[in-house]
């Protein structure tokens, strides 16, 4: 810890496992400016969200890392993160006693909270005002965000689910069946992640760790795969082959067709005349 007794800005959330929470002493308030993320807590997995506010006791069971599905997730995440450790909460009570009913109610929260309402205004603007204030002045800041973050109006306790999750197998199958079924339309991310019982970010996750690519690179692969076929077996112009596996433009369509095949819709249509002439003849 810093001698001031509160680390500001320190984003560690890559660093943070349930084991070393566990044993932590530090009360800590993290703010997300920018991006998006994921952490598990009490065993689930929670998505972080730009402008989240979330208050996490000492001794509990959560954890900014995933190895399973990888930590590089919330790299790109801009947040400002405030650790209040015990030996320093209770040097407050001899030093400014007009925090003790503050000081007190911080040391009885012992459930995770995210912050809503007005009081995310209020602590939002102070978290951005002590990244840029004068040395002088932050004190005064965390006092305030200290004496907001005690009061429990507008801090929401984070629930967690009992429901058993489906297997891995189960969703993989359910995710794949809904790409067939809709491969010829546009796929919705949110859609296709409700479907599979998800939220957004862990969907992402859980695809690319069992799919290997993105969704949105898998899907274009299947769309692709489908347009060779009938620019094979038919003589329907390239942009009718576009719409017709869900491609909004034809511009679109062909960038991605050579991406994937390494040449134009027309070019690969005539490099493989004779294997439509063999499919015509056959019929």
């Amino acid at each position: 810890m810093k001698a001031c007794g509160y680390i500001f800005d320190d984003l560690s959330l890559l660093t943070q496992c349930p084991k070393i929470q566990k044993d932590n002493k530090c009360w800590t308030l993290i703010f997300v400016r920018k991006g998006n993320g994921i952490y598990l807590i009490g065993g689930e997995l929670r998505a972080l969200n730009e402008g989240d506010i979330l208050f996490f006791p000492p001794k509990l069971d959560y954890s900014f890392t995933s190895i399973d599905l990888g930590d590089e997730y919330n790299v790109n995440i801009d947040a400002s993160v405030l650790r209040f450790d015990e030996s320093w909460l209770d040097a407050l009570l001899g030093v400014f006693h007009e925090m003790d009913d503050v000081i007190l109610r911080i040391k009885e929260m012992r459930s995770a909270m995210f912050v809503s309402g007005l009081k995310w205004m209020s602590i939002s603007t102070l978290m951005n005002e002590s990244a840029t204030c004068k040395d002088s002045a932050r004190p005064q800041k965390i006092m305030s965000i200290l004496d907001l973050v005690s009061d429990r109006k507008d801090m929401m306790p984070l629930t967690f689910s009992v429901n058993p999750e489906e297997s891995v197998p189960v969703r993989l199958d359910k995710i794949t069946r809904f790409i067939e079924c809709n491969v010829y339309n546009k796929i919705s991310l949110d859609e296709i992640s409700a479907y599979a019982g998800m939220n957004r970010t862990y969907f992402c996750l859980f695809f690319k760790k069992h799919f290997g690519v993105g969704l949105t690179e898998y899907v274009n692969t299947k769309k692709i795969d489908l347009a060779s076929g009938i620019l094979l077996s038919t003589d329907d112009p390239v942009s009718s082959v576009a719409a017709q596996c869900g491609f909004t433009t034809v511009n679109y369509f062909n960038r991605i067709f050579r991406n994937i095949k390494g040449v134009t819709p027309g070019e690969y249509r005539n490099a493989h005349k004779n294997v439509r002439f063999v499919k015509n003849s056959a019929k």
